[in-house]
Protein backbone atom coordinates (compact mmCIF):
# COMPACT_ATOMS: atom_id res chain seq x y z
CA UNK A 1 0.00 0.00 0.00
CA UNK A 2 2.75 2.36 1.01
CA UNK A 3 4.49 2.10 -2.37
CA UNK A 4 1.04 2.81 -4.18
CA UNK A 5 0.67 6.21 -1.94
CA UNK A 6 3.91 6.61 -2.83
CA UNK A 7 3.50 6.41 -6.81
CA UNK A 8 0.07 8.51 -6.75
CA UNK A 9 2.61 10.97 -4.73
CA UNK A 10 4.40 10.96 -7.22
CA UNK A 11 3.10 11.05 -10.25
CA UNK A 12 -0.19 13.60 -9.22
CA UNK A 13 2.00 16.82 -9.82
CA UNK A 14 3.29 15.41 -13.45
CA UNK A 15 -0.37 14.91 -14.12
CA UNK A 16 -1.73 18.04 -13.38
CA UNK A 17 1.61 19.57 -14.81
CA UNK A 18 1.18 17.91 -17.88
CA UNK A 19 -2.77 18.95 -18.07
CA UNK A 20 -2.12 22.84 -17.62
CA UNK A 21 -2.17 24.91 -20.87
CA UNK A 22 0.76 26.79 -22.44
CA UNK A 23 1.06 30.46 -21.69
CA UNK A 24 0.27 31.28 -25.13
CA UNK A 25 -0.84 29.32 -28.00
CA UNK A 26 -1.12 29.25 -31.64
CA UNK A 27 -4.13 27.71 -33.74
CA UNK A 28 -4.71 27.69 -37.88
CA UNK A 29 -1.34 29.51 -38.72
CA UNK A 30 -1.31 30.08 -42.63
CA UNK A 31 0.70 31.58 -45.27
CA UNK A 32 -0.78 33.09 -48.58
CA UNK A 33 0.33 32.20 -51.49
CA UNK A 34 0.32 34.63 -53.97
CA UNK A 35 1.68 34.31 -57.70
CA UNK A 36 4.89 33.94 -58.51
CA UNK A 37 5.88 37.51 -59.43
CA UNK A 38 4.48 38.66 -56.16
CA UNK A 39 7.59 39.70 -53.51
CA UNK A 40 5.30 40.02 -50.48
CA UNK A 41 2.54 38.14 -48.87
CA UNK A 42 0.75 37.83 -45.60
CA UNK A 43 0.40 35.48 -42.84
CA UNK A 44 -2.41 34.31 -40.40
CA UNK A 45 -3.56 33.08 -37.54
CA UNK A 46 -4.85 32.72 -33.73
CA UNK A 47 -2.88 33.33 -31.33
CA UNK A 48 -4.18 32.35 -27.59
CA UNK A 49 -2.97 34.40 -24.39
CA UNK A 50 -3.85 31.98 -21.52
CA UNK A 51 -2.78 34.00 -18.93
CA UNK A 52 -4.13 36.87 -16.54
CA UNK A 53 -1.93 39.31 -18.13
CA UNK A 54 -1.48 41.20 -21.44
CA UNK A 55 0.95 39.87 -24.32
CA UNK A 56 1.99 41.59 -26.87
CA UNK A 57 3.46 39.97 -29.76
CA UNK A 58 6.14 42.67 -30.50
CA UNK A 59 8.79 40.77 -33.73
CA UNK A 60 8.36 37.97 -36.38
CA UNK A 61 11.33 36.49 -38.17
CA UNK A 62 11.34 34.26 -40.76
CA UNK A 63 14.64 33.73 -43.53
CA UNK A 64 12.43 32.99 -46.69
CA UNK A 65 12.02 37.06 -46.89
CA UNK A 66 13.80 39.81 -46.65
CA UNK A 67 12.08 41.67 -43.56
CA UNK A 68 8.78 40.44 -41.84
CA UNK A 69 6.61 43.29 -40.16
CA UNK A 70 3.44 43.44 -37.97
CA UNK A 71 0.44 45.05 -39.95
CA UNK A 72 -2.73 46.39 -39.50
CA UNK A 73 -5.01 47.50 -42.06
CA UNK A 74 -6.71 50.72 -41.96
CA UNK A 75 -8.99 53.16 -43.31
CA UNK A 76 -7.44 56.55 -44.64
CA UNK A 77 -8.84 58.74 -46.91
CA UNK A 78 -11.87 56.55 -48.22
CA UNK A 79 -9.25 54.20 -49.02
CA UNK A 80 -8.24 51.15 -46.99
CA UNK A 81 -3.83 51.30 -46.37
CA UNK A 82 -1.41 48.72 -44.94
CA UNK A 83 0.60 50.03 -41.72
CA UNK A 84 3.60 48.66 -40.07
CA UNK A 85 2.53 48.40 -36.54
CA UNK A 86 5.12 48.00 -33.27
CA UNK A 87 2.96 45.43 -31.81
CA UNK A 88 -0.21 43.23 -31.32
CA UNK A 89 -1.89 43.37 -28.37
CA UNK A 90 -3.48 39.86 -27.30
CA UNK A 91 -5.34 40.60 -23.89
CA UNK A 92 -5.67 38.11 -20.70
CA UNK A 93 -7.46 35.44 -21.21
CA UNK A 94 -8.52 35.87 -24.85
CA UNK A 95 -7.63 35.41 -28.44
CA UNK A 96 -6.97 37.51 -31.39
CA UNK A 97 -7.30 36.36 -34.94
CA UNK A 98 -4.51 37.62 -37.72
CA UNK A 99 -6.62 37.86 -40.68
CA UNK A 100 -6.96 39.47 -43.96
CA UNK A 101 -8.29 42.93 -44.26
CA UNK A 102 -6.85 43.32 -40.36
CA UNK A 103 -3.86 42.74 -38.02
CA UNK A 104 -1.42 40.31 -39.74
CA UNK A 105 2.27 39.41 -40.34
CA UNK A 106 3.91 41.04 -43.59
CA UNK A 107 6.67 39.06 -45.46
CA UNK A 108 8.38 41.42 -47.89
CA UNK A 109 10.78 40.55 -50.44
CA UNK A 110 10.08 37.16 -51.31
CA UNK A 111 13.13 35.13 -51.93
CA UNK A 112 11.06 32.44 -53.67
CA UNK A 113 8.44 31.69 -55.26
CA UNK A 114 5.55 30.06 -52.86
CA UNK A 115 3.78 26.94 -53.62
CA UNK A 116 1.16 25.20 -51.67
CA UNK A 117 3.75 22.35 -50.39
CA UNK A 118 5.47 24.82 -48.79
CA UNK A 119 5.41 25.28 -44.87
CA UNK A 120 7.65 27.67 -43.34
CA UNK A 121 8.72 28.47 -40.19
CA UNK A 122 8.16 31.91 -38.72
CA UNK A 123 9.43 33.11 -35.40
CA UNK A 124 7.71 35.08 -33.21
CA UNK A 125 8.95 36.99 -30.04
CA UNK A 126 6.34 38.19 -27.35
CA UNK A 127 7.12 41.18 -25.15
CA UNK A 128 6.98 38.23 -21.83
CA UNK A 129 10.36 37.01 -23.70
CA UNK A 130 8.57 33.82 -25.26
CA UNK A 131 9.83 33.06 -28.48
CA UNK A 132 8.12 29.92 -30.07
CA UNK A 133 8.64 28.75 -33.33
CA UNK A 134 5.48 28.32 -35.94
CA UNK A 135 5.54 25.77 -38.39
CA UNK A 136 3.17 28.14 -41.55
CA UNK A 137 1.57 26.11 -44.37
CA UNK A 138 1.03 28.25 -47.72
CA UNK A 139 -2.64 28.03 -48.34
CA UNK A 140 -5.31 29.68 -51.09
CA UNK A 141 -6.66 32.06 -49.25
CA UNK A 142 -9.73 34.15 -50.51
CA UNK A 143 -9.44 37.93 -49.40
CA UNK A 144 -11.70 38.70 -46.85
CA UNK A 145 -12.59 41.95 -45.52
CA UNK A 146 -12.21 42.46 -41.46
CA UNK A 147 -15.77 42.06 -39.94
Amino acid sequence: MKKILTLIVFISPLFLYSQQKEDITIQEPMIRLVPSASPNTGGFMKISNNTPKEIKLIKAESDFSQTVELHNVVFENAKMMMRPIESIVIPANSTVELRPGSLHIMFIGLKNPLTTSDTKKVTLTFDNNKNIVVDMPVKEISMQMKK
